[in-house]
Formats: structure tokens, C-alpha cells, sequence
């Protein structure tokens, strides 16, 4: 036999092998962990969202919550994502934080809205957790660090332990996740007409703030240093674009206020 004629049934005999290996693979079984595992996402958003209470009292809806909504739409509009899917809640503290929970919870604490000097600034946070969701980070973050039996056996019980309740806000994602959430909420922002570097300007002024020892052990952490950060975000939204500044009906001063 030829060496052609050898690889040419080769070929042939691994197309059938290959053919025959997916017919015998379960499908519905598959679609079922998948369904189980939105299930299970719902679940968990659904108990995070009754212990919001943890962090601090939950703002009620109202003039705060309309411009977030403004903002999330505007992001989510020019994203291609379906901004009702996404849950805002407002937490009352001195705190500067924002996270993503399951089920694509995004909670703001006012405190964050204290520190940020534009609304270009909030909207970055917005767009960096919303690329967390899009991005399925939140289950893959929890499942590392909480364990897939865990997290089933919390859905079940109903009830929900006080660390895994804090995790979400204080547990840094790895640094390939980090990265890809800066790298796509940069790209949401310019999609939506909103300057990056409002994103960059928060974190660059974060960066300030940190203790020599955070800076030193970076290199070793899960989570990239802010500086690295600030300066890869800046150099991937360098565009001749000039962006419109957001009008949210509110001047700045007054909507931040509004968190006092």
C-alpha cells in the first residue's frame, strides 16, 4: 500500500470514529448540567440579593437609581446586552466598592459614587462589572474558591454563610479575569460613545493610595497591580475619538449628592 493510500484511510477510518464518538454523547445530559447550572446562578443571585442588608442599608428606587439605569442602559444599548437582565442595587456605605453577583446582581456602594469625580468614572466601574457578568467570572470565581458541592448545598439549605456573602466584594477574580474585564469594559465604553479614560483616571487615583507593601507583593498577587492596569487601559483607548460627555439630566454635583 502506498504511504498516500495509508493516510488517506487513516483518514477515512477517523472520520468514523470521530462521527460514531460524537453519537454516543449525551446530549440531553449535557443541556441538563447547563439548565442546572443557570438554575443554581439564579439561586445563589436570589440569596445574595436578601443579604445586600450585610453591607449596609439598600437605597430605596428613586433619582440615584434612574441615572444608574440611564448609564446601564446607554452601555448595555451599544453592547448588544439586554440591560433588564441586569439588577442594580445601592448600598449605603462610606466603603469604595462595586461588585457583580450571580444571576448578574450589580451592586454600587454609595461610597464608591463619593470618590468618583464624573460620571465617565461611574460608568467605568459599571462597564468593568457588567464584562465581569458577560464574561460568566462571577460562578467561575465562586466555583474556585467556594467549590461547585458548596454552593449547591447553600442553594439547598436557603440559607447563605456570612463568607460567601462577603466574597464577592472582597475576593479578587484572577489576573487573566481582571485583564479581560478591563480589556472589554474599555471597548464597551467606546462602543458607547463614553471616554475610557474616566476608568483609568479612578484607578490611577487608587493606585496612589496604596501601601508600598500592596505594591511590592503585585507581582505575587492574584490581582494586577492598579499602575499595570492604569497604563494598559490607556494605551488601548487611545483614539483621535472625541467623546461626547455624558448629560444625565443632573449635573454631577447634584447626583452625587444624591448618595450623601
Amino acid at each position: 500500500m502506498t504511504k498516500f493510500s495509508l493516510q488517506f484511510s487513516l483518514l477515512i477510518i477517523s472520520f468514523f470514529v470521530i462521527c460514531f464518538s460524537f453519537s454516543r454523547i449525551d446530549w440531553m445530559t449535557l443541556f441538563q448540567i447547563e439548565k442546572q447550572t443557570t438554575d443554581l446562578e439564579r439561586k445563589l443571585g436570589d440569596l445574595y440579593a436578601s443579604h445586600l442588608d450585610s453591607f449596609g442599608e439598600e437605597l430605596e428606587k428613586g433619582e440615584l437609581y434612574d441615572v444608574l439605569e440611564e448609564i446601564k442602559k446607554q452601555l448595555c444599548d451599544a453592547n448588544q446586552i439586554s440591560s433588564g437582565k441586569i439588577k442594580l442595587h445601592v448600598i449605603r456605605t462610606k466603603e469604595v466598592n462595586a461588585f457583580a453577583a450571580p444571576d448578574n446582581h450589580l451592586v454600587i456602594f454609595t461610597g464608591l459614587i463619593d470618590y468618583c469625580t464624573s460620571y465617565e468614572e461611574v460608568a467605568g466601574v459599571m462597564a468593568h462589572e457588567i464584562a465581569h457578568m458577560e464574561k460568566n467570572h462571577i460562578m467561575k470565581k465562586l466555583a474556585r474558591e467556594m467549590g461547585i458541592s458548596v454552593l449547591m448545598s447553600t442553594v439547598t439549605s436557603g440559607s447563605i454563610p456570612v463568607d460567601l456573602v462577603r466574597l464577592m466584594a472582597t475576593s479578587a477574580y484572577d489576573r487573566s479575569m481582571e485583564t479581560e474585564a478591563d480589556e472589554t469594559a474599555v471597548q464597551y465604553l467606546m462602543k458607547a460613545d463614553i471616554n475610557p479614560l474616566g476608568l483609568a483616571d479612578m484607578m490611577y487615583r487608587l493606585s496612589l493610595e496604596e501601601s508600598i507593601l500592596i505594591k511590592s507583593l503585585s507581582i505575587i498577587s492574584s490581582h494586577p497591580d492598579s499602575e499595570k492596569r492604569v497604563e494598559s487601559i490607556m494605551k488601548k483607548a487611545e483614539s483621535t475619538t472625541e467623546y461626547t460627555p455624558l448629560q444625565l439630566g443632573k449635573e454631577w454635583d447634584v447626583f452625587q449628592a444624591l448618595a450623601s
